[in-house]
């Protein structure tokens, strides 16, 4: 009987032992003086299990704070952290997430204020991207007013906002395009951000991805693929000629199909060898197969930078090529016909097989 006792007891304690570790991961314990705000909301983070997540601009972010709570519950421990600090906070229980927002001085609450409840507009709404995941921490306020305060999108995405009657709302986040609403009534949206990809000008392609051109320290020159189709050769080693400075050319015949030039990189450095290493969208292969055409762009790594990536290799130079790749939008067509016409100026006049017998 004694035995089953024991039994029946077992469940329970194991239930009890969990509650209390529940309970024991919910109570915090930190100790800090004079540190940056980031660094005491990642010494939460590492007490409590919960994760933060918050804007750059976030005001105080840098400012010096100081802590100290033992065995104290998440809210209490950032209730005593932000005092002061015009920063608000929503603790998710489910996901374990803080989202941290700016909150608005009393003083300037009390100031921006509208007299009439009925000069003011409400927006209500949810924001999320092209995939239909919420944003979290987008910012929402009047367009040039940022004096009338804001608000923030919280951990679904969804945000309120009152702001006067005709006023322009501007709804922010780094990494999407901004979308602005006029506020002629209250009115709840589904709002979608799309992301803003920002192409990358004057880039160099390198062994080890794309760089911009002011980034490089190496010697690099580039060329592009309207330089190489205007050079009015089929054959991308001839079309290279002129083109890049410290690359040399030398075509030794004009024979079709035997016409190629060999190249060389600041002239002439082993008579063992001295053509530098090509590249062709991250694939060793000779430059002869490519038609200009097909070429994005070429660029030539000409210092000793090159044999950091590519080894003994990279010795005498690297061509890097990119090729053309497809892009959206309406179909073009491009045409390009080369005619020509010989006509002998002068044909001699051949001897017969009788005449030719004579002089044997």
């Amino acid at each position: 009987m004694t035995g089953n006792r024991r039994l029946l007891l077992l469940p329970a304690l194991a239930v009890l032992l969990a509650l209390l570790s529940m309970q024991a991961k919910a109570q915090v314990s930190v100790t800090a003086r004079d540190i940056p705000l980031r660094k005491a909301l990642s010494l939460i983070e590492q007490a409590s299990g919960y994760n933060f997540f918050y804007s750059n601009t976030l005001p105080n972010l840098d400012r010096k704070v100081s802590l100290s709570v033992k065995d104290k519950s998440v809210s209490q421990t950032l209730d005593l952290l932000l005092r002061g600090l015009d920063i608000s906070y929503r603790i998710s229980e489910a996901d374990k997430q803080i989202l941290l927002s700016h909150k608005a001085p009393e003083n300037q609450r009390r100031s921006t204020q509208p007299p009439h409840q009925k000069d003011t507009y409400t927006l209500k709404g949810r924001i999320r991207d092209d995939a239909g995941e919420p944003v979290i921490g987008a910012t929402v306020m009047v367009d040039g007013k940022p004096s009338l305060g804001g608000t923030s999108s919280d951990l679904d995405g969804r945000f309120t906002f009152v702001a006067p009657k005709g006023s322009v709302i501007r709804l922010s986040c780094i990494g999407y395009s901004d979308q602005f609403i006029r506020l002629t009534e209250d009115m709840a949206r589904d709002i979608i951000m799309h992301e803003d990809i920002t192409l990358l000008k004057n880039a160099v392609v390198v062994g080890y991805g794309v760089q911009e051109k002011e980034s490089i320290v190496g010697a690099i020159s580039t060329v592009t693929n309207t330089q190489l189709v205007n050079s009015g050769t089929t054959n991308l080693t001839n079309a290279l000629a002129g083109k890049l400075s410290g690359v040399l050319t030398f075509q030794q015949s004009g024979q079709p199909g035997a016409n190629n030039s060999t190249i060389l990189i600041h002239g002439l450095s082993s008579w063992n060898g001295s053509s530098p290493l090509v590249m062709v969208d991250g694939i060793e292969r000779s430059l002869s197969d490519i038609d200009p055409n097909e070429v994005e762009t070429i660029s030539v790594l000409k210092d000793a930078s090159a044999t950091a990536v590519f080894g003994a290799k990279g010795a005498n130079g690297v061509i890097l090529v990119t090729t053309r790749k497809g892009s959206e939008g309406k179909p073009k067509m491009e045409v390009k016909v080369n005619t020509g016409i010989d006509i002998p100026l002068y044909i001699p006049d051949f001897i017969s097989s009788y005449e030719t017998s004579q002089y044997a």
